[in-house]
């Protein structure tokens, strides 16, 4: 009897103890350094696109080319991550925090919406037209909510949006979402204590700091694209093409990394 006690205790301990990124510690069980190390080569390489002249460009940073593709089935594996991510989570007991469980199905629900988003949801694939309602509310005229003129970085006249709406953008939106998923939490909870103690009693997954490093060059190989090789509409569009497909890889590579954590802990409740 005491014996199943003890394992039941050492479950619970275990399922919700926090994922820091710290070496050395025993709550890193999984390097994250292999993503880290792809994520940034997928960064230089696909901005190294760039560097060619507009046909090479086109064929994989143009409107519904190869990055855009990409982008989009590496959100659905991120989908498929989390949810399997959640499966690991609720195989390790009662001792998982509910927002640990809540955060995945949230994820996984917000990767699913961005598939569907960058595909226009299969209006790429099965060519049906967009509906009249929407057409005129649609800055490129898709089957899509990112693009809606009171979301979209331009006016309906195609020009730069006032200081909100530069701010608030279905883009800038994005990148405050990867920034607080991959940084912001991360770098929070190993800086301030108080910080760590309040999302380490709420028990939320937390992503490993390194994995900031492709987020931080994603960030840096777009501005200097921009400054130094954008002249006109169609590179800028390729570059936020660009941004998007590593934002998509940062997605799937993070995943990847609880899911290994998570596969981790279970091992652990189940005393292994």
């Amino acid at each position: 009897m005491a014996r199943t006690e003890d394992l039941s205790v050492h479950r619970s301990v275990v399922a919700s103890a926090p994922i820091t990124g710290d070496p050395g510690e025993e709550a890193v069980a999984v390097s994250c350094w292999p993503w880290v190390i792809l994520g940034c080569v997928v960064a230089c390489l696909s901005y190294a696109v760039m560097l060619g002249d507009g046909h090479t460009i086109f064929v994989f940073a143009g409107k519904e080319q190869l990055f855009e593709h990409l982008s989009a089935w590496l959100f659905l594996l991120s989908c498929l991550l989390a949810s399997a991510a959640w499966v690991r989570s609720r195989r390790q007991g009662e001792g998982v925090p509910p927002l640990r469980r809540g955060c995945y199905i949230l994820l996984a629900l917000f990767f699913f919406v961005a598939f569907g988003e960058e595909l226009s949801w299969g209006q790429h694939y099965l060519g049906f037209s967009t509906p009249a309602a929407l057409e005129g509310l649609n800055q490129q005229e898709e089957l899509n909510l990112h693009n809606l003129t009171f979301v979209d970085s331009n006016d309906a006249s195609g020009k730069k949006r006032s200081l909100a709406g530069k701010l608030f953008n279905s883009n800038r939106l994005f990148d405050y979402f990867m920034i607080g998923l991959f940084l912001a939490a991360p770098a929070g909870f190993r800086l301030w204590p108080w910080f760590g103690r309040l999302y380490g009693s709420l028990g939320g997954p937390l992503m490993a700091l390194p994995l900031a490093l492709p987020l931080l060059l994603n960030i840096a190989l777009s501005v200097v694209t921009e400054v130094w090789l954008v002249d006109n509409g169609f590179r800028h569009m390729a570059t936020s093409e660009i941004r998007e497909l590593n934002y998509a890889m940062l997605c799937f590579l993070g995943m990847a990394w609880l899911l290994a954590v998570e596969r981790w802990r279970e091992e652990r409740s189940q005393g292994g």
